[in-house]
């Protein structure tokens, strides 16, 4: 779980709608376990091709939250590699960000400073 700005974003969606946020404002974001993600044909990601959420986890993480909820994709820079496209939950409130982290497991390769 990490706060993260807009501008950050590749791109960010929810089914509340987009409400303006500025490029500074700043989100939680929760990067899932890859057994979660899924390839554009449905099958369990693979680190090669395209990969995003799961419409069910969208859903109950829309669901179980009480402030705004979307999902994005980033891209994660570490000193050796980048990372792109990778499908995160977003969160304006800390706790219901805690909960999703609670509900569903994070990825152990991608580490981001606090």
């Amino acid at each position: 779980m990490h706060k993260i700005r807009v501008r950050e974003l590749n791109q960010y969606f929810s089914r509340h709608g987009i409400p303006g946020f500025e490029s500074e404002t700043l989100l939680w974001m929760i990067d899932l376990h890859e057994t979660y993600l899924r390839s554009n044909d449905g099958h369990p990601a693979s680190l090669y091709g395209p990969v995003g959420l799961p419409g069910d986890i969208i859903d109950e993480a829309t669901d179980l939250s009480r402030g705004w909820t979307g999902w994005g994709f980033y891209t994660h820079r570490t000193k050796d590699s980048v990372y792109s496209g990778i499908p995160v939950l977003l969160f304006a409130d800390k706790e219901d960000a805690l909960m999703a982290r609670l509900r569903w497991a994070g990825s152990p390769w991608i580490a981001l400073p606090d």
